[in-house]
C-alpha cells in the first residue's frame, strides 16, 4: 500500500499516478488508511495535491459514497473555504451531497 499510495502522488507522470490512483481508491472499502491519506491531502500547501484528493474522494463517492462521512467531508469544505480553494470546494461539494444520499456503512465488511 505504501508503494500505490507514493505513486498516486499528483506529481507523478499520469501513466504512473493514473493506475496508482485506480488501486488506491479500489482499496478504499478494505483500507480506511487510504482516505486517512486522501483526507490529509486536502490540507496540502500545494493547490495541485488537494484538487488530486478532491477528486479521488468524489471519485470514491460516486462509486462507493456509503463509505465516506459526511461529517468528515463537512470539517474537509470548511478548511478547503477558510484557505480560499474554490476548485477542490467545489468537487468535495458534489461528492458531500453524494454521500448524503445514502446511509452510512461501516467500512469493515467482516467484523474488524
Amino acid at each position: 500500500m505504501d508503494i500505490v499510495l507514493k505513486l498516486s502522488s499528483y506529481k507523478e507522470d499520469w501513466y504512473v499516478e493514473t493506475p496508482a490512483n485506480s488501486a488506491i481508491k479500489a482499496m478504499a472499502r478494505s483500507f480506511p488508511a487510504v482516505l486517512r491519506v486522501l483526507f490529509g491531502r486536502l490540507c496540502s500547501t500545494s493547490p495541485d495535491e488537494r484538487e488530486h484528493a478532491a477528486h479521488a474522494i468524489c471519485d470514491i463517492a460516486s462509486e462507493e459514497p456509503e463509505i465516506l462521512s459526511a461529517e468528515e467531508l463537512e470539517d474537509a469544505l470548511l478548511q478547503l473555504k477558510s484557505i480560499g480553494d474554490a476548485e477542490a470546494y467545489e468537487r468535495l461539494a458534489k461528492a458531500l451531497s453524494k454521500v448524503k444520499a445514502v446511509e452510512h456503512k461501516p467500512q469493515y465488511r467482516y467484523g474488524f
